[in-house]
């Protein structure tokens, strides 16, 4: 795994929208790796694609108590339940 530069606001690959991933295959597992090494060297809670540069519809979540990072392909929001307050911020918007 390889910890990627995060891209900084206002880097315009942040504007643009990501392309659905089609197919499952070894360099989209390496993306999702390589963004969950990044997101924890910088010590955040979730990181997309486009804010490592890549155009993918890719996310990666460490749920604050949870040991595992969560990757998500194509995600859809299509419920929700319940509430979590946390402090949260932006890797891309340096303070």
């Amino acid at each position: 795994m390889t910890v990627r530069n995060i891209l900084q606001f206002p880097h315009p690959v942040l504007r643009q929208r990501a392309r659905k991933v089609r197919a499952l295959n070894g360099k989209v597992l390496r993306l999702a790796y390589d963004m969950v090494e990044t997101m924890r060297h910088a010590g955040g809670v979730g990181l997309a694609a486009n804010q490592v540069g890549e155009l993918w519809c890719v996310i990666v979540i460490q749920v604050p108590g949870e040991d595992e990072a969560r990757i998500y392909v194509n995600p859809e929001i299509v419920s929700r339940r319940g509430e979590r307050r946390v402090e949260e911020r932006c890797l891309s918007i340096p303070w």
